[in-house]
């Protein structure tokens, strides 16, 4: 009981030297960019894709080590999907952030915004356009990640833990955790199915303006509340599906230990 203890402790105190420096490395790169393309909008994206760098390292190292291929390029999409999702959630933060920033000087009347109104919302503008665009980014690898694992009929394990096993270079991982394979799949066809609500939405509305007010009422309950009822019932579907179809109960399930890393890639 003490050894496995001891070996825990050691897995999370795993770590490169250097890592503790990318927080202040993530901050220098930020920084530059602000300065040297004079846009503050990419300071919050930047800033978040600190956060998926981890996941980011995972990824390469799960496609390079894994003796399967195909389920191989399946982890590199899960993983680097989920540390965007992360950055997503981060830059979402973030705004909230930067509307603090903005000084509220409204005395005796509405005041034109001052220099560091203009650049608290700038700042909030790059943040909101960088959560979208991560989010959408993770939710197109998260699809590409469960069509491959689908297709090679392969149960994926999703952890955080999995990072303590690639700093250590142990294969096939080891590590307990919290699968959450599950969540993935449900934050990708919620991004999806409210990109899809949106259209509709417009769509329905385009119609709506040429149609009479009876059509155009029909027009509008189906437009607008058709989505609101479908969007959690493919969520929910959709994550129902990924735990009995492609949820690992532990890690020994996602990488087998009696395959071979003969066919993986040279770590460089």
């Amino acid at each position: 009981m003490s050894e496995e203890l001891s070996d825990e402790a050691d897995d999370r105190s795993a770590s490169p030297r250097w890592a503790g420096y990318l927080w202040l490395l993530a901050i220098v790169i930020a920084l530059a960019v602000f300065e040297l393309f004079n846009q503050p909008f990419l300071l919050g994206p930047t800033v978040a894709l600190k956060f998926a760098w981890g996941d980011i390292l995972t990824a390469r190292w799960l496609w390079k080590r894994d003796p399967n291929r195909r389920r191989g390029r399946a982890y590199l999409c899960l993983y680097f999907s989920h540390g965007l999702w992360k950055s997503a959630l981060v830059a979402f933060l973030l705004m909230f952030v930067f509307v603090f920033l903005a000084p509220n000087k409204k005395q005796g009347g509405v005041q034109p915004p001052n220099a560091q109104q203009e650049l608290a919302f700038r700042l909030f503008g790059g943040a909101i356009l960088g959560a979208i665009l991560l989010a959408f980014m993770a939710s197109i690898l998260s699809g590409c990640a469960l069509v491959h694992a689908f297709r090679t009929r392969a149960k994926m394990w999703l952890a955080s833990t999995v990072a303590a096993d690639r700093v250590r270079d142990r294969w096939p991982p080891q590590m307990p955790g919290e699968n959450k394979i599950a969540r993935n799949a449900a934050a990708m066809v919620f991004t999806f199915g409210f990109v899809l609500a949106i259209v509709v939405c417009i769509v329905a509305a385009a119609v709506a303006e040429k149609a009479n007010a009876d059509l155009r009422k029909g027009i509008f309950t189906v437009g607008v509340f058709g989505p609101i009822i479908a969007l959690p019932i493919l969520v929910l579907g959709l994550r129902d599906w990924a735990n009995r179809k492609l949820r690992a109960a532990s890690p020994y399930e996602g990488w087998p230990p009696g395959e071979t890393d003969t066919d993986s890639l040279p770590i460089e």
